[in-house]
């Protein structure tokens, strides 16, 4: 089934804050541009953590 993690949605949100004032006079298709960036960073920073903590992230084939 379908769950939604609060406790990581707020977190993104305060994480996402951080960026409103670069944001904030941006063009839709320039902001897209750099939300996309900013998610596939922060993706690739946490997954280099997890595996410098000794943890195996991963993801599940067909789960979305």
């Amino acid at each position: 089934g379908w769950y939604f993690n609060s406790s990581i949605a707020e977190q993104t949100n305060v994480w996402l804050a951080g960026c409103n004032a670069i944001c904030r006079e941006m063009h839709v298709d320039k902001f897209n541009f750099f939300l996309d960036e900013m998610i596939m960073r922060r993706n690739k920073l946490t997954l280099e953590k997890l595996r410098r903590d000794g943890h195996s992230p991963g993801y599940w084939v067909g789960f979305v």
